[in-house]
Order: C-alpha cells, then sequence, then structure tokens
C-alpha cells in the first residue's frame, strides 16, 4: 500500500507539473479533476500492448496491416441487435463509446464483447451482457454535443494479457498531439471480423469545421477529427464508438484521446470524435469505485 501511495502522489505531482507548463490546455480542469478526485487504482497497467513497440510516431499510416483483437486488448464490440459499435475498455466495470447509437436503446439490447481474436469468436472472449446505458447527460441528438456514454457492465471483469483497459489521457492531445492511433474492423475472405490499425492526422479545428460530415448547427466545442483530406475515410459507421489513441513514445502506454462519433467510409469528409479530456469529470463520477490501472 505504501508504494502505491508513493506511485499516486508522484503521479498527481507530475501531472501538476505538466499543468503549470500550460501543457492541458482547456482540460486543465477536467483531467486534474480525474486525476485528483478519489479512485480506486489496482494493481496493473492500462495501455499496454506487445504489437506496437516499434510503431513511433512516423505519419505512416498502416492501412494494410491487420491484427487480431488481442494486439490491443482494450478494444470491445458492442452488439445492439442488428448493428455492432466499437467501445473501449476503461475499468473492470464500463466500456465508453459513442452515445448516438445507444439513444433510446435498453441495456437488456446489448452485449459486450471483449478479448476476441474476431469480432464475437475467439478462445479467449468474453461476451458481457450489459447492467445500464449512462449517456452524458448534456448529449443532445440534434447537436451532438458531450456524443459519449458509458456501459456498465453487469459483472466485473478480471484482467488478462488478452483484456485490459487503456489509459486515460494526461492532457489536451490539441496542444501536443499531431497523429493519433485507431482502429477498424474489417472483413477477410473466410468473413471473419479483423482489426486494422492505423495512424491519422489530427486536423485543427479550422480544418476540421469545414470537411466533416456534420451540418452547421452541429456543435464542435468538444470535437476534434482527423485526416488526412480529399480522400474517402477507412473508417466507416461501423467503426463509430471506438477509439482515437495516442502516445508519448513508441515504448509509452496507449491513452484515450477520443471517441468516434460520425464517420463513412462513403464520402470524402473527415471522421469526427469527442475529445475525452473535455468530458472527464463525467467520467469519473462513473467509474470512480471501479477497480482502474496505471
Amino acid at each position: 500500500m505504501y508504494i502505491l501511495n508513493v506511485f499516486v502522489f508522484s503521479f498527481l505531482t507530475h501531472v501538476v507539473s505538466i499543468s503549470s507548463k500550460n501543457l492541458l490546455g482547456d482540460g486543465v480542469t477536467n483531467v486534474l479533476g480525474f486525476y485528483t478526485g478519489l479512485r480506486k487504482l489496482c494493481l496493473c497497467r492500462c495501455g499496454i500492448t506487445k504489437n506496437y513497440a516499434n510503431h513511433s510516431k512516423s505519419g505512416r499510416s498502416f492501412s494494410n496491416d491487420i491484427y487480431t483483437g488481442y494486439g490491443m486488448p482494450w478494444l470491445a464490440t458492442i452488439h445492439t441487435g442488428t448493428t455492432t459499435i466499437r467501445g473501449t475498455l476503461i475499468s473492470d466495470k464500463h466500456v465508453i463509446t459513442a452515445a448516438n447509437p445507444l439513444f433510446r436503446k435498453s441495456a437488456s439490447e446489448i452485449v459486450v464483447t471483449l478479448g476476441s481474436q474476431t469480432c464475437k469468436e475467439g478462445s479467449h472472449a468474453l461476451n458481457t451482457s450489459v447492467e445500464a446505458i449512462l449517456i452524458h447527460p448534456s448529449y443532445s441528438g440534434s447537436v451532438r454535443n458531450n456524443d459519449i456514454a458509458l456501459l456498465r457492465l453487469r459483472n466485473p471483469i478480471k484482467f488478462s494479457s488478452f483484456i485490459s483497459p487503456i489509459c486515460m489521457p494526461l492532457y489536451d492531445i490539441g496542444k501536443l498531439d499531431q497523429l493519433a492511433w485507431t482502429a477498424s474492423k474489417i472483413k477477410n475472405k473466410s468473413d471473419l471480423c479483423l482489426t486494422r490499425v492505423v495512424t491519422l492526422p489530427i486536423l485543427s479545428s479550422r480544418t476540421c469545421k469545414g470537411n466533416t460530415l456534420f451540418n452547421s448547427s452541429v456543435t464542435l466545442s468538444d470535437k476534434g477529427c482527423l485526416g488526412p483530406l480529399g480522400t474517402k475515410s477507412i473508417l466507416c459507421e461501423n467503426d463509430i464508438g471506438g477509439p482515437v489513441m495516442t502516445r508519448w513514445a513508441p515504448t509509452s502506454p496507449f491513452r484515450l484521446a477520443g471517441i468516434i462519433t460520425n464517420t463513412s467510409c462513403e464520402e470524402e469528409a473527415s471522421p469526427q470524435f469527442t475529445r475525452t479530456v473535455d468530458n472527464m469529470l463525467w467520467i469519473h463520477e462513473n467509474i470512480r469505485d471501479n477497480c482502474q490501472c496505471f
């Protein structure tokens, strides 16, 4: 316990140090509130994967690199009945995703698959039911602000090398990162649903505003978007809810920068995501009693 407390103190000191250098940007209050609030920390690591240690921020697109879901053990497939979307495991009880596909859905309709080699099957796959769907209280279907939701799983998840959470962000990505990782689902000739990992540029707010699928009535205050411009997106509608991920260095853990909330691979428009830092306090309120890794 002493070691854990020392770690938490050192960790928070690091966060405050970053804040003093103005690297946290507009998300400083949300991030500090999340990390300085009471949390249940467990002796486990987040954001760890063995497959991507050598992939630095080189700007390369790994559009032809196909992996199983084991590569990023926080990836979740959410079955909503007739459709599927993506999600991300952030604690032993919650998966985070987009609000829009789940709006007016009931928890009994939802099944979450974790640790799957494909999208629902595999020797390490876990299909779990959902206890509650938590839509952000400020979410609006018309302006799509706070397009974020949490799925409270019926039973706590036992972490393993095949199922483990991603780390939460420490700063506003708009201030530091120019590239992000994301994952899309594809089907091969055997009709297996596999994971494709890609590295995409994060676009500026000005560029983002004029190149998304949303009309002018949609709020962009908590949104970001991904490039490249002038081409159809490699992210499709069934990738909605998936993670936008960043990391400091090739050996650093992956952190959840955002949630894909709007995309289409049929049009030349930038995939849009909801920034995690703008919703950290609400997330913390709902997962503070969960087992969270560091």
